[in-house]
């Protein structure tokens, strides 16, 4: 069952995801986005009015989920937790000018100070068309909050946890949230450092890693509260990874205790996806293929992501840099935004963190280190830590499984790009050099005889397509656009 359903009147058709409409506040099957029924302004082509639309949709969320907040409850529960300590909390409402200070992604923060000088911060989930359903959500807030618990209990610097809230009837709170430990810190951006900035950092950042490579678990998945411990490690909660079963109860994979299971589990997850018209129609044959192409690579995928003690370890999942606080002297206060964070092998788990990678060269396809990465294997050496100094060195198969599982890039330079890179970190060099219209030509042939391949096709027929670079697996007259 997918879990959207287009909201146009009398569709019924599955919502594609991560193409539901904040603007018109709709769920949108492939049919319902195509330019002659959805008539948002497209942020591409018509920048001035999305940005107007996108301001008045900003602003309508932020004042509804206001609406939903209980301020004195929440005030009160923030005291109680401190033994009575009082506190207050700015009066809220709609500022654009300081909405992005407050408010990020996916969710909006609130200031919570004490009369004793302690400062809180409570985070509650964005609540609008483009997040995930609401069991998912507190799904996704249980893991976090347990994840935050386990790191406390570590040497890894985070802020302390006190109370979540997910979605119930009992929330006294009226919304969902995470009441947690302000830092004093702000975050950087790589770019800006000077290099003996970005040394320190680094410096402190392998100390993570060796920590964190002290503290294996027995299974891959995203940790949540137990009544017997702190955590336990249950299903992994991302949207792009979650289904329903025909009664509408929300399906999440995992936990796995193999690599195998966890890859196979999710690339099948992503080809059924693509089959029942889930995800985005511009690249779906593309994407079929390539995940088909995955499928036939486990064994090296298994071979890569061995590790001789059998176990997995945490890794934080979005770590683009913004994850980081700092404070004047570039010392590492606190590392944040823990939600996607999950159990992984220790390939992945070790791999170099995406904040320090050379992005145009990667987004080229290259799969060649940069100079940051290879100085952060060389400081994880010195350190002793000769395992995962070579795990960061042989990052690259990590992250472009990451980049390409699931996919929906519908930039046809980038995916063919990233596909490149992703079959090189795989398979070397040689095979890399083939070009994606070579490469599709011969995948439509070695997999023709797929039942849902056949019908792809199909729909992506180009009658224009020229003639050296089509290939119909039946022999009619149907032709296709192999770029």
């Amino acid at each position: 069952m997918p879990l959207y359903t287009c909201s146009v009147e009398e569709c019924g058709n599955p919502g594609v995801r991560g193409a539901s409409c904040k603007l018109c506040i709709r769920h949108l099957c492939d049919q319902h986005l195509s330019q002659a029924f959805h008539r948002c302004p497209d942020w591409e082509r018509e920048e001035v009015a999305w940005k107007a639309e996108n301001e008045r949709a900003r602003r309508q969320e932020v004042e509804r989920l206001l609406s939903q907040l209980n301020v004195d409850a929440l005030k009160a529960r923030a005291s109680a937790l401190r033994g009575g300590v009082p506190c207050r909390i700015p009066i809220l409402s709609y500022n654009k000018a300081t909405i992005s200070e407050i408010m990020g992604g996916t969710n909006y923060h609130i200031p919570i100070e004490f009369a004793d000088g302690g400062r809180w911060l409570c985070r509650i989930r964005r609540n609008n068309i483009t997040m995930p359903p609401s069991e998912l959500q507190n799904h996704r807030i249980r893991n976090e909050f347990a994840t935050l618990q386990f790191l406390a209990s570590t040497r890894v610097p985070v802020p302390r946890v006190f109370d979540f809230g997910v979605h119930t009837p009992n929330n006294v709170v009226g919304v969902p949230y995470i009441l947690m430990e302000r830092l004093n810190g702000r975050p950087f951006t790589w770019a800006e450092l000077r290099p003996f900035q970005r040394t320190k950092i680094l410096q402190q950042f392998a100390d993570v890693y060796i920590e964190l490579s002290k503290h294996p678990f027995p299974s891959i998945g995203c940790l949540l509260p137990s009544i017997s411990s702190s955590w336990k490690v249950g299903p992994i909660v991302f949207e792009t990874h979650a289904d329903t079963n025909p009664y509408g109860r929300l399906l999440l994979p995992g936990p796995f205790t193999t690599s195998t299971q966890y890859r196979r589990d999710i690339v099948q997850r992503h080809l059924e996806l693509i089959r029942s018209h889930q995800t985005n129609p511009k690249r779906r044959l593309d994407s079929y293929l390539m995940h088909l192409f995955l499928l036939e690579s486990f064994p090296a995928i298994a071979n890569y992501e061995s590790s001789t003690d059998g176990n997995f370890y945490l890794r934080h999942m979005d770590d683009k840099g913004d994850h980081i606080l700092i404070d004047e002297d570039m010392n590492i206060v606190g590392i944040i935004d823990w939600e996607w964070a999950q159990t992984c092998p220790k390939a992945e788990a070790f791999s170099s963190t995406l904040c320090i990678i050379s992005t145009p060269d990667y987004n080229e396809g290259n799969n060649a280190l940069g100079v940051e990465e290879l100085q952060f294997a060389d400081i994880l050496q010195s350190k002793g830590a000769l395992e995962l100094a070579g795990y960061v060195r042989s990052s690259r198969l990590a992250h472009r499984l990451t980049q390409c599982i699931g996919s929906d890039m519908d930039d046809k330079a980038s995916f063919s790009r990233a596909f490149k890179g992703l079959r090189q970190a795989l398979n070397g060099a040689t095979e890399s050099s083939q070009s994606w219209p070579s490469w599709k030509r011969y995948a439509l042939k070695k997999y023709e005889n797929d039942q849902y391949l056949q019908e792809i096709v199909k729909s992506q027929a180009d009658a224009d397509a020229a003639s050296q670079d089509t290939y119909d697996p039946r022999g009619t007259a149907t032709s296709l656009n192999l770029g």
